[in-house]
């Protein structure tokens, strides 16, 4: 496990750290008052990550399956792991862009 962790922490070390603001923290509460008038449950932390790249119209590479629930409420783009018979694939939100 340590080996893989050290391994993408390497693959990652070229991606530029990218500041969270207020405007962020602000768009997550919205986000999650947005899923919880949906009934969806949700943690603070996703709901950080989806408006991070929700404002910055980024993809999210995610394997949970919460994020799913979450693209049917808020405009988010998702990348899925592929499996070892397929491609990576993009999931567009319920907006269809």
């Amino acid at each position: 496990m340590r080996v893989q962790f050290e391994e993408l922490r390497g693959i990652l070390a070229v991606v530029p750290d990218e500041p969270v603001s207020t405007t962020d923290h602000e768009a997550a509460a919205k986000a999650a008052n947005d899923c919880q008038v949906k009934g969806i449950a949700f943690s603070a932390v996703e709901m950080l990550i989806c408006a991070f790249a929700q404002r910055r119209s980024m993809s999210i590479f995610t394997t949970d399956p919460d994020f799913e629930r979450y693209a049917r409420v808020l405009d988010l783009k998702l990348h899925s792991a592929p499996n070892a018979d397929s491609e990576p694939r993009l999931q567009r939100s319920r907006s269809g862009d």
